[in-house]
């Protein structure tokens, strides 16, 4: 055990200090009641310093702490204290986390506490993981850093597979990457208006240049021909009352002529067809650029008189009279000849007179001209008659 350190240090002092001078006391000059610890009788008592008080001090921190005075020696304020001893142990202590956490012991050195704790080694394995998403996906492990549980699985960036962008010319090569556990698309086509050909388009004149670029990975052409409307010579089509005017044109990059007849069905006349009793009106239209005339009905079906009394039933046909059924003989038989003015027929001579009065006569029509064909055929028996007497 230590011995009581002040009164060591006061008989210490009482040594150490100079004794006064007698000369100097009669010479002294007081400058303070009180004997400062600087060297100097200030109070010019012949003593010098010996009103400095002993204060206690302490020295080191927290439980590594000493206690000590402040004495003057020499003139000096010096500070006589020491902590606890180096090496002292003053409790158990722990440090990191979780899994990592260590044991140790808090000694002292130099005035100070030293915690002697270590956590677990950095790079101590834990446990296995694994990180990165689909094929990016790596194994790793979680261990100890700085004495905290540290995922040290780390994602590879690696090529999984190369690939290609873009069409035709404009083609690029490029790559599927893992970028920090990830997938990523890094491939590029070729720029943006990068000319790979010069080119023409439309036929003609109306034929344009232009280039045939890349544009957003496809080749693109830049070519336009003549705008639609440009206009060249004026052009006739149809014919007739049914003739239509235009002009040559572009339209999508080739000529075309506007020109157009009147519409089909379009009337530009009327006529007057048939004959008299046949007569009709017909309409004269456009067909097909040119002008169409239907065929003339001439009332077809309606009674008419063709002007022969040797026909009966007459109707028009396409704006013609057409003569009916001819007349015939009492017997049914066909006339050999007919006045058309008249009516006659000339019947043919019967076989012989035996039942002559008995034919009944006939004739295929009805009126004058049936009384006119009965007269002739009973004319022709009396000849017949006549001719056998004699």
């Amino acid at each position: 055990m230590r011995a009581p350190l002040l009164p060591l240090l006061a008989a210490l002092l009482l040594l150490l200090s100079p004794l006064p001078r007698a000369s100097a006391q009669d010479e002294c000059m007081p400058t303070s009641d009180v004997d400062f610890c600087d060297g100097v009788d200030n109070d010019c008592d012949g003593e010098i310093d010996e009103d400095h008080e002993v204060i206690e001090v302490t020295c080191g921190l927290g439980r590594c702490a000493g206690t000590g005075v402040l004495v003057c020696a020499s003139g000096v304020v010096v500070k006589a204290c020491e902590p606890k001893p180096d090496g002292l142990e003053i409790g158990p202590s722990t440090c990191g986390f979780g899994r990592c956490t260590g044991e140790g012991v808090v000694t002292c050195f130099e005035g100070v506490e030293v915690d002697g704790c270590l956590p677990a080694r950095d790079g101590t394995f834990l446990e296995q993981v694994t990180c990165g998403e689909g094929r990016c996906n790596v194994t790793g492990a979680i261990e100890c850093q700085a004495g905290r549980e540290v995922n040290a699985c780390v994602p590879r960036d690696f090529v999984l597979e190369e690939v290609t962008c873009g069409e035709g010319a404009c083609n690029a090569t490029g790559a599927i990457r893992c970028e920090g556990g990830v997938e990523t698309y890094s491939c590029e086509p070729q720029p943006d208006g990068l000319v790979l050909a010069n080119v023409t388009c439309g036929e003609g004149r109306c034929a344009g240049e232009g280039q045939r670029v890349c544009l957003g990975g496809r080749p693109q052409s830049t070519c336009s021909p003549k705008p639609d409307g440009t206009a060249f010579e004026t052009t006739i089509c149809g014919g007739g009352r049914c003739q239509g005017s235009g002009r040559l044109e572009c339209r999508e990059g080739r000529e075309r002529d506007t020109c157009r007849p009147l519409e089909d069905g379009v009337r530009v006349d009327r006529e007057v067809c048939g004959e008299p009793q046949c007569r009709e009106q017909i309409d004269v239209v456009c067909q097909k650029g040119v002008e169409f005339r239907p065929p003339c009905v001439g009332n077809s079906g309606n009674p008419c008189d063709d002007g022969s009394r040797c026909t009966t039933g007459d109707t028009c046909s396409s704006g013609v009279c057409v003569g009916g059924d001819e007349i015939r003989c009492a017997t049914g038989e066909a006339c050999l000849s007919c006045d058309a003015a008249t009516g006659a027929c000339e019947c043919p001579l019967p076989p012989s007179n035996e039942g002559l009065f008995n034919r009944p006569l006939s004739s295929s029509g009805s009126g004058p001209r049936a009384a006119v064909s009965a007269a002739v055929f009973v004319s022709a028996a009396l000849l017949s008659v006549i001719a056998a007497v004699w």
